[in-house]
C-alpha cells in the first residue's frame, strides 16, 4: 500500500511501517505547476525554495500550494486531514506540548470534549485548544497565522491581536509549559502574518524562516541565538498565508518521495 494510503487510514504511529532508507531533515516547499513563471506568487515561492537551498537547507518543491494542509507531522506520526484535523494551520506544535483550534469542533456531531479526547488519544502529549484569533469577522484565522512557538528557547510567540482575545490562555499555557510569553506587535506590518514563519528545531541548532519585511519581529527574533534565515515576502500573504503555509517538513527522502509522488 502507497503512503499517500496509508496516511489518509491511519490514526496512530506508522513510522514502523514507513521504509527510511536516508534519514535527515527535509523542507518541502510549495511551487505549484499552475503559477505562471510571472507571477509574483510563483517568483516568492520559487525565491524562498532557492533561498533555502543556498542557505544548506534540503529543499523539495512539491506540486502543491498550501503543503502544511496535506498532512501534520508529530511524535514521528503522520496524519492525513481528516475531520478530526481540519487544516494543517489548525496545528502549531512544540516539541512536548502542540495547540489545536477550538475549532476544529466543525462538526455537529462531534463535541470539543470528545475531539480533545480523540487527540489526546492520538498524541498522548499535553493539548491546549485556543479559540482561533477572529478578524474582520472571520471567525477562524488559522492557528499558525499568529502562534509561533520555539521549543529551544522556550519560547511562545504571539500576535499582539490575538493576544487581547486570549490573554489568559496565553499566561497559562507559559506558565504551564515553563517559556517566555513574547507578545508581538507588528503594526502596520501586521497584514504580512509575521508569526507563520518557518521554526527548525534540529537538535542544538534552531534554524528560523522569517520574512524580513516584518521589522518588529525581527528585533524580537535577533534578541535570541537563532540561525535565522530571512527573505522579503509581499505577495503571498495577500492569499491568506506565508512562510509556514507554502512549507511543511518530512524526516526522511523515501516519505518525502512519497509525498512528492502524490502531488506531482
Amino acid at each position: 500500500m502507497g503512503l499517500e494510503h496509508k496516511v489518509s487510514l491511519v490514526t496512530y504511529n506508522t513510522s514502523r511501517d514507513i521504509p527510511v532508507k536516508q534519514s535527515g531533515l527535509y523542507v518541502l516547499v510549495g511551487v505549484p505547476s499552475d503559477l505562471e513563471k510571472d507571477d509574483s506568487h510563483y517568483e516568492e515561492r520559487n525565491g524562498l525554495a532557492e533561498w533555502l537551498k543556498d542557505n544548506g537547507l534540503d529543499v523539495i518543491k512539491v506540486n502543491c500550494h498550501w503543503p502544511r494542509d496535506k498532512y501534520v507531522w508529530f511524535k514521528n506520526t503522520y496524519v492525513h486531514n481528516m475531520t478530526y484535523f481540519a487544516e494543517g494551520g489548525c496545528f502549531v506544535f512544540g516539541n512536548n506540548y502542540f495547540v489545536a483550534s477550538a475549532e476544529l469542533d466543525f462538526d455537529r456531531r462531534r463535541t470539543k470534549h470528545s475531539v480533545e479526547r480523540k487527540l489526546s488519544e492520538l498524541y498522548d502529549t499535553p493539548l491546549y485548544m485556543v479559540p482561533s484569533f477572529r478578524h474582520n469577522g472571520q471567525p477562524r484565522v488559522h492557528l499558525d497565522l499568529t502562534i509561533s512557538i520555539i521549543e529551544s528557547r522556550k519560547l511562545l510567540l504571539v500576535d499582539s491581536r490575538h493576544h487581547r482575545q486570549q490573554k489568559r490562555l496565553f499566561e497559562q499555557i507559559a506558565y504551564e509549559q515553563g517559556q517566555k510569553l513574547v507578545v508581538v506587535n507588528s503594526g502596520e506590518d501586521a497584514k504580512l502574518w509575521p508569526m507563520n514563519m518557518l521554526v527548525l528545531d534540529n537538535g542544538k541548532k534552531t534554524t528560523v524562516v522569517a520574512n524580513s519585511e516584518c521589522k518588529k519581529l525581527m528585533k524580537v527574533l535577533n534578541r535570541y541565538d537563532l540561525d535565522l534565515i530571512t527573505m522579503d515576502i509581499f505577495d503571498v500573504p495577500s492569499l491568506g498565508g506565508s512562510i509556514r503555509c507554502i512549507t511543511n517538513t518530512v524526516e526522511s527522502m523515501d516519505t518525502a518521495n512519497a509525498w512528492i509522488s502524490k502531488w506531482l
